[in-house]
């Protein structure tokens, strides 16, 4: 669990998220090659705030804005929404 993913790993990552790219794949023994087009900005808001505050999957997925001090740049999280029942804050990065 102490893996942390390399720069080139996040950029492919969030590419994913962002940019169109080109899918090859067989089919019926027949080569098929497809435009995927661009996926979800917001997941990559998602990957984003997980990958620079190490929050847990579910923290993230639970999170309101009322939770969010962007004055502050930091990130509430309610004592129901962690794991061992606490509150913590975490804090935020200029991305």
């Amino acid at each position: 669990r102490d893996r942390v993913l390399s720069i080139s790993e996040e950029k492919r990552l969030l590419s994913i998220c962002t940019d169109s790219r080109k899918v090859t794949y067989i089919r019926k023994g027949k080569e098929i090659t497809a435009i995927v087009p661009a996926g979800n900005p917001s997941l990559r808001a998602i990957i984003v705030c997980a990958a620079d505050t190490a929050m847990r999957k579910g923290e993230l997925l639970k999170l309101q804005w009322q939770d969010i001090d962007f004055s502050h740049n930091r990130i509430e999280i309610r004592a129901f929404n962690t794991k061992t029942g606490t509150r913590r804050e975490v804090g935020m990065t200029s991305r």
